[in-house]
């Protein structure tokens, strides 16, 4: 060994001691200044990033309260529009200087004008003693500054009563935030009309007229019937004087339909397991807004709907015959001078829609000898729906009025009955109105309509059949059954059971201040005539079908709101 050279052993347990002593945390003493500033810098770093989201989180629920509050200040100015006197709602248009100041104001004194949002330029309404001497103006709430500006403009319509635009828009400072990026204004718009809200009178008044159907259900030879139904004409009308004044109706057509569980229907250019005869539609819709595409007054029709047949082959056809008359005719400001007149001439919301028609229905059926019509109507019926207001003189209302008329309706006729043998029951013409008023000058909701007589094919007190008749008021709750047997030409027996069932009529009525506020007057499913037949051929049933006739819903509801 040389010397100054250390034992094999003594330098392994040298160098195994510092690499020990280097995996030892003790080892360390502490961090360096570098290491000390880099981590201060990390968390520096990390805090300023937090700074900053929660300063976006601060200006975010700074902009949506000055956002609420800008709204409900816009709200706040609308709302006393609604009760200021119409006369007054307007500008001094001469001695006003706010208005010379604002660039959305364009023209020369007092020839101005301001362009509504989305709209063309309207002129500024002027006033002789203005809701609104300055149209612009500042407020104050919760720390925060709002500037309000308010803009009367006249709608000019070729017809009738002009109206009234009324925007609001209010700003705010946005020194908080990017106003690029962020709207800091918030904008409302209204219309007022001199016989809606701001005179004093919100009406409302709708009418449904559902003049019912007959609906066929069972079996019948060869046919694998889910459901076939006739529906009668029906017509709906309503319309209101609000801020914008809107009437709107609609009148349609008697239509049927046929649907098979299996196999295959045809008529009215259709074919298939379901078939439809859907009938016109005549349809109106008006407003006095003329911002936007709807006229003021509309007239559609007469319109006609065609014949049809539906028919599942030689079983079962359901006959729509002669062709129904559609008219719907709207006014926002009812006028008899316009093209096309519309209305009684007092320039206020007027709707009528009238459904006429068909001549005749039927379902015509085939079960072995036994032949005839499940359901016959011959004679034309009509729904109408008209609702009227009249709240510019002293005697202020609303009429809704609703009325069906349904000519006499025969189930169950035979081509080959008994002697004396009629139809299993016969159902006199149907006439009962519903009409609703409200207003200081309104009456009493009444459902009123003509006694109906119904006559039914039954089992005498001999046993033999023979007819008997019962008498149902409209609107009175009332029940009758008949069942009764008999033969057809000496092979098939048919029984008949029959069940006549009519419910009440619904009138409400609210008054405050001994004004009408609100009424309604409502016959719903109120009358239901249900006949089964069964045809009994040998040992063999061949029919066993269901013909209920439902006379639907008249109905009218009117509001009236000082």
């Amino acid at each position: 060994m040389r010397v100054g050279q250390r034992p094999r052993e003594a330098t392994r347990g040298v160098r195994e001691q510092a690499v020990d002593d280097a995996t030892d945390p003790r080892a360390e003493d502490g961090f360096s200044i570098v290491e000390t500033c880099v981590a201060l810098g990390v968390i520096f770093a990390v805090m300023l990033g937090l700074l900053s989201s929660l300063d976006v989180g601060v200006k975010g629920l700074l902009t949506g309260r000055q956002r609420t509050g800008a709204s409900a200040l816009a709200k706040e100015v609308i709302e006393e529009a609604r009760f200021a006197s119409y006369d007054r709602l307007g500008h001094d248009l001469v001695g006003d200087a706010t208005l010379a100041d604002d660039p959305s104001i364009t023209g020369v004194v007092p020839a101005l004008r301001y362009q509504p949002e989305g709209l063309s330029a309207e002129d500024l309404v002027g006033a002789a003693s203005p809701s609104y001497p300055e149209h612009e103006w500042t407020v104050t709430r919760d720390q925060s500054t709002f500037t309000v500006r308010v803009y009367v403009t006249g709608v000019s319509v070729a017809a009738g009563n002009d109206y009234k635009r009324l925007t609001v828009a209010v700003e705010w400072a946005g020194e908080q935030y990017d106003p690029s990026a962020i709207d800091n204004r918030v904008r409302l718009s209204t219309l007022v009309s001199r016989f809606g809200v701001a005179s004093g009178a919100e009406v409302m008044g709708l009418v449904d007229v559902d003049s019912g159907s007959v609906e066929i259900t069972g079996a019948l030879p060869d046919v694998d019937l889910s459901r076939a139904e006739l529906f009668f004409p029906y017509a709906h009308g309503d319309g209101e004087g609000k801020l914008v004044t809107e009437a709107r109706g609609y009148a349609g057509s008697a239509r049927s339909e046929l649907d098979l569980a299996s196999g295959s229907a045809s008529g009215c250019g259709m074919a298939g397991a379901s078939t439809r005869c859907s009938g016109a539609k005549a349809e109106t819709a008006v407003d006095n807004d003329g911002g936007t595409a709807l006229p003021l007054q509309d007239a559609v029709g007469p319109t006609t709907a065609g014949a049809g047949t539906l028919s599942a082959g030689t079983p079962l056809s359901l006959i729509l015959g002669a062709t129904s008359s559609l008219t719907s005719k709207s006014s926002a400001e009812s006028c008899i001078t316009c093209v096309p007149a519309v209305g009684d001439g007092d320039a206020l919301v007027y709707g009528e829609d009238v459904a006429a028609g068909p001549g005749s229905m039927s379902a015509a059926f085939v079960a072995g000898v036994v032949s005839g019509n499940l359901v016959n109507i011959s004679g034309v019926g009509s729904a109408t729906a008209t609702v009227d207001s009249d709240v510019a003189g002293a005697d202020q209302r609303v009429t809704s009025t609703g009325r069906l008329v349904v000519p006499q309706v025969d189930l169950v006729t035979l081509d080959a009955g008994p002697v004396g043998f009629i139809s299993g029951v016969r159902i006199s013409g149907v006439d009962v109105t519903a009409q609703t008023q409200a207003g200081p000058a309104s009456g009493p909701p009444t459902v009123t309509g003509d006694a109906v007589t119904v006559t039914m094919y039954d089992t005498g007190a001999s046993g033999s059949p023979a007819y008997r008749s019962v008498i149902i008021t409209p609107g009175t709750a009332a029940s009758e059954s008949a069942s009764v047997s008999f033969p057809v030409l000496g092979v098939a027996t048919v029984t008949l059971d029959t069940t006549v069932t009519s419910g009440p009529a619904s009138v409400t009525s609210q008054s405050s201040g001994g004004t009408t506020t609100r009424s309604s007057a409502t016959l719903s499913n109120w009358f239901v005539v249900t006949s089964r037949m069964r045809i009994v051929q040998g040992a063999a049933t061949l029919a066993d079908i269901t013909v209920e006739l439902n006379y639907g819903r008249v109905g009218s509801s009117s509001e009236y709101t000082a």
